[in-house]
């Protein structure tokens, strides 16, 4: 849930399918089982994209619709 739109979209079907949001569990995550060497600055961009992005995409979103 890297993706600020996709978040929107399973926000708008949610509400559309459940009628109402009423709490918000962050819990993503990226892994990579590599030895920290071998990582590229790409699967690093990867994970933080996941993990920070992801979460404050998330919660933005839904903060919104709480407002």
């Amino acid at each position: 849930m890297r993706d600020y739109g996709a978040i929107e979209a399973m926000k708008v079907k949610t509400l559309a399918e459940f009628g109402q949001i009423n709490g918000l569990l962050n819990n993503a995550a990226g892994n990579f089982i590599s030895p920290t060497e071998r990582l590229s600055h790409r699967a690093i961009d990867t994970i933080v994209d996941i993990v920070l992005k992801g979460t404050s995409y998330t919660t933005l979103a839904l903060g919104k619709h709480w407002i």
